[in-house]
């Protein structure tokens, strides 16, 4: 009884956990700082970002996720370990671990997932489905006959997915995520006004003045970048229209995600989608208009939860809460534990 139970939201950008009785108690970013010489971990999430800011080339940054799959275990293994720290203070006590994982990847990242949450001192770990956990957190009802559908944009990969009776019926992952209409825009500034700017200016950009479809009243924004043909910094404008146009490929991206999974569900599923929407999680599905987009391509009403941001770590917390994370429960959405023997 004195165990903690934790839900794990172990993104590209960022982390996010759970804690059963407590709620969310944990948003860092999935960031790891190493000393290039030595190997040496130097800090990890928020801290690791203001190190990287002041260091002078002797530190690298690595980000031990990418599309919702572990690819570097052991910086992932020591970044969850602390975490899990700053969580429990000094508790001697090994928590249980509820993590997220995309739909359809293989037996081999499901187990680095597992044995990556071992290692970082959890006494043992569930896995959960990605738009599993989204659509509880939107507040669906997965287990019931009649299918929902939910799109989770998330920074590094977009999962479109219909549930129903509690499994996962159909589903395709895209790169139509953040990340992607991020590195969109950073690609037409070079061509269009021949401006290098970087990841975070674009993101800034994005969530400021960015849309898929034409604003209200149009907005602008100053950018400062380097010039390509000059070398030195310079600041231009750009418009709202402009990211729009910009934004454009991978909207279209998007719309071609979601096509793809309803053409793979039963007409009976469909009917009900047609009927109760789509429903848009993570934290792209705030970008201006992109609602408004799917509705008008799909002819199915898109909605974008509340608290899309956060709805895969809340799920994980609804489960957990509800016990459905209980051995033997929700058998298509939670995968088996891993103990150590």
């Amino acid at each position: 009884m004195f165990v903690k139970e934790i839900g794990v939201d172990l993104g590209s950008s960022s982390v996010s956990m759970y804690v059963r009785g407590r709620g969310i108690v944990l948003r860092e970013p999935s960031l790891a700082v190493v000393d290039r010489a030595s190997g040496e971990l130097k800090a990890v999430g928020s801290d690791a970002e203001a190190l990287l800011s002041r260091s002078a080339g002797s530190l690298a940054a690595i980000r031990p996720v990418r599309c919702g799959v572990i690819t570097n275990a052991g910086m992932a293994e020591r970044m969850i370990r602390a975490y899990l720290k700053k969580v429990l203070g000094g508790s001697p006590l090994k928590p249980d671990l509820l993590l997220c994982i995309p739909a359809g990847i293989s037996e081999v990242s499901e187990r680095t997932a597992k044995d990556t949450g071992m290692q970082a001192g959890a006494r043992r770990v569930r896995l959960m489905q990605t738009p599993a956990a989204a659509a509880l957190g939107a507040g669906l009802d997965i287990r019931r006959a009649a299918g929902s559908m939910v799109v989770d944009i998330g920074h590094g990969v977009c999962h479109a997915a219909v549930l129903a009776l509690g499994s996962v019926v159909a589903f395709t992952t895209s790169l139509a995520a953040g990340e992607h209409f991020d590195a969109a825009l950073m690609r037409w500034l070079r061509r269009k006004k021949n401006l290098l700017i970087g990841e975070r200016s674009a993101e800034e950009i994005k969530r400021a003045i960015g849309c898929v479809l034409p604003r209200e009243e149009p907005l602008s924004l100053p950018v400062r970048g380097r010039d390509l043909s000059s070398g030195f910094p310079r600041t231009c404008e750009i418009t709202s229209v402009e990211t729009q146009e910009a934004f454009l490929g991978t909207a279209e991206e998007l719309i071609e995600a979601i096509r793809l999974v309803l053409e793979q569900t039963p007409p009976e599923l469909v009917s009900d989608i047609t009927r109760d929407g789509i429903r848009l999680t993570g934290g792209g599905s705030l970008l201006y208009g992109i609602d408004r987009l799917i509705t008008e391509k799909t002819g199915i009403c898109a909605y974008v939860a509340e608290d899309a941001a956060d709805c895969t770590v809340l799920g994980l917390g609804a489960a957990l809460e509800k016990g459905s994370a209980s051995p033997g429960s929700a058998p298509h959405l939670l995968r088996r534990k891993l103990s150590k023997a």
